[in-house]
């Protein structure tokens, strides 16, 4: 009976303690998305897919340091690839700019890759808002996206079309071309944070 009990607490404990490690990880990670689910097709031109996050969501990180920007590329590679974060916005579109690297050596298909910012980025009472910003010469599927359902904060998308930001969903309403569950998903981009 003694031994039944003990490997009952045992059990016990060690659910508790594996749930608390991944309730940690959590939260070091700002992200909309779950797994990759697929991509949409975006012809030549320069799109811009991105995540906000409003000064109360990063408030409780507030003081931390940006680590790394993760994101899904799909099955096709584009001619150009960046990683920018801004922060602030202004008339519902990011504000200022505050880092920008070229990755388009480091991308690779059907994977999530990993950027490792390379200047130091500590988050303040602000909004920012992270992206992946591609260039495309020909009709491709590069930014991935989950099965939402989405968040509005979670699919941004600027296009070099109309240099306007506007969420995925609004940009599609109405396309007689596909269900409008196509457009209710959330990038696969996801900002990595120091531990506590």
């Amino acid at each position: 009976m003694n031994k039944f009990l003990i490997l009952i607490l045992s059990v016990f404990v060690l659910a508790v303690g594996c749930k608390d490690d991944d309730d940690a990880g959590l939260v070091d990670v700002l992200k909309y998305d779950g797994d990759n689910n697929n991509a949409p097709f975006f012809d030549s031109g320069e799109f811009e897919a991105a995540v906000r996050f409003t000064a109360s969501d990063i408030a409780p990180h507030e003081g931390r340091v940006l680590e790394e920007i993760e994101f899904y590329m799909h099955e096709s590679l584009p001619e150009e690839c960046h990683i920018k974060i801004y922060e602030g916005t202004s008339n519902n579109a990011p504000a200022n700019l505050i880092y920008e690297k070229d990755i388009t050596a480091n991308i690779a298909t059907n994977f999530w890759v990993s950027h490792v910012l390379t200047e130091s980025v500590t988050l303040s009472n602000s909004e920012y808002w992270f992206a992946v910003r591609v260039k495309h010469n020909s009709l491709i599927r590069s930014f991935g996206c989950d099965a939402g359902p989405a968040d509005s904060n979670g699919q941004w998308l600027w296009s070099s079309d109309d240099n306007i930001w506007e969420t995925f969903s609004n940009r599609n309403d109405g396309n007689p071309n596909a269900p409008a569950s196509a457009f209710d998903v959330n990038w696969n981009i996801r900002a990595h944070l120091s531990p506590e």
